[in-house]
């Protein structure tokens, strides 16, 4: 019956006049994130049903509906890290339901030190400003990308860095490059500043600084320095990418930069690297006195350590990115265990049919995903500009987040989307969002 009413809901939303029907998706809270599993289970293979799902700190404790079939409807999961009604285990076996029977993308977001029904805005000891926003913004530009109205720059696509030749006298325009020269085993530094282009051409001007740990394979490395010339172009960074041979105090002696506005990130076999340094520990070739803002993990390493204890000081963002196919979710638990026991401030981004290296344009061998990629690097950028601020490129105004109203207060739906919104006695909550196809 659960499923029914929901299915009910969706096809008289796709009846309405001037609602594009291959553009419905469904949006539940607490039981109403439960009736979503509970949809894509049981109705995921039928045809012409919603586009899209969205589940927002579901209950998945105790037994729930197994997929009758396949699941075609992309979706993605977003829970806290302290809700007991979506624990570790839970977690494991939603995924192994979506892995076995999905047949498109899907993922999963956690936040750390987060309580059940976080977007509650009148759940006064539950509800977290903070994992609302990064929420609401996850859901959005999911949905915005499931209904291509994703309103990225084109001219700073995500996979426009694979096409750029280093060693073109063309290469990168308004893009300085700093070389510091190899050591004695050949690994050469690599350092790019694009200020000149942002009104910023003195390497001494103090921006956002943000340091790449390479993978060792050779896809990897050029990865990362095509990764590095993208970060400087898009935002405005300057960007470093260390392959061990030159220490942070020496790269920042003489160049300007930010001591609050750093950020690491770790790709492959630098991910452990960056995950050392989250733990507390140091990196070969980095100095400790040097702490990040936000660290990046683009693989789930296998050596976990905590060096830290719940009384530092030391709490970065922590931010990881995991492929489905390539992490186990063992190891994504250990992680996420000790994570938990430093009180850490983490969150953990899951991305199916995504195996080790995914981000790796280069990699020859299959493993980048297009849509994991974007998606991990669109969270990337979201914490950046939570962290850094806007970024130094001009960009359309943002809208501010949502102030939380009584729903008798809220305003009407903007114009080309329609909200319906469906209470049962048992309190859930389902939104069903339409777009129009013309206005």
């Amino acid at each position: 019956l659960f499923t029914q009413r929901i299915a009910a809901a969706v096809d008289h939303v796709q009846s309405l006049p001037n609602v594009d029907e291959t553009k419905v998706a469904i949006l539940g809270y607490c039981l109403g994130g439960t009736g979503v599993v509970h949809y894509i289970n049981v109705a995921g293979e039928k045809e012409g049903g919603a586009a899209a799902a969205v589940s927002i700190h579901p209950s998945l404790l105790g037994a729930w509906d197994k997929p009758l079939g396949k699941i075609n409807i992309p979706s993605i999961f977003l829970t806290g890290g302290n809700d007991f009604l979506t624990g570790p285990q839970a977690m494991a076996s939603l995924e192994d339901d979506m892995t076995s029977a999905s047949t498109v993308q899907w993922e999963t977001n956690r936040y750390a030190k987060i309580d059940h029904a976080f977007t509650n805005w009148f759940a006064e000891t539950a509800y977290n400003a903070r994992a609302d926003e990064r929420s609401w913004n996850s859901m959005r530009t999911f949905l915005a990308d499931k209904f291509g109205q994703s309103d990225d720059d084109s001219s700073y696509s995500w996979e426009s860095a694979s096409q750029l030749d280093l060693w073109s006298e063309d290469c990168c325009e308004g893009v300085a490059f700093f070389d510091c020269g190899p050591d004695e085993e050949g690994r050469r530094d690599f350092v790019v500043h694009a200020g000149a282009k942002y009104g910023c051409p003195d390497p001494s001007c103090k921006v956002p600084t943000v340091i790449i740990l390479p993978d060792k394979s050779e896809s990897g490395r050029l990865f990362a320095k095509q990764r590095a010339i993208q970060i400087a172009q898009r935002y405005g960074y300057r960007t470093w990418v260390s392959e061990g041979n030159v220490a942070a105090g020496q790269y920042f002696e003489g160049v300007g930069y930010d001591s609050a506005k750093v950020a690491l990130e770790g790709y492959g076999s630098g991910a452990q690297n960056a995950l050392d340094f989250a733990m507390g520990g140091n990196i070969a070739g980095i100095d400790g006195e040097y702490s990040f803002k936000v660290i990046s993990i683009f693989e789930v390493p296998e050596n976990i350590t905590a060096v830290n204890d719940t009384a530092s000081t030391y709490k970065p963002q922590i931010l990881i990115s995991s492929g489905v196919d390539g992490d186990n979710m063992a190891d994504v638990i250990a992680l996420e265990s000790t994570l938990m026991g430093m009180e850490a401030n983490y969150e953990i981004n899951r991305y199916s049919d995504a195996s080790a290296n995914f981000t790796d344009w280069n990699d020859l061998d299959g493993s980048y995903n297009a849509h994991a990629a974007e998606r991990s690097f669109e969270t990337v950028e979201s914490i950046y500009r939570e962290m850094f601020g806007e970024f130094y490129w001009e960009i359309p105004p943002q809208a501010e987040s949502p102030t939380p109203v009584p729903p008798s207060t809220q305003a009407p739906a903007p114009s080309g989307a329609s909200l319906f919104t469906f209470t049962t006695a048992s309190s859930f909550v389902l939104l069903a969002v339409a777009y129009f196809l013309s206005m």
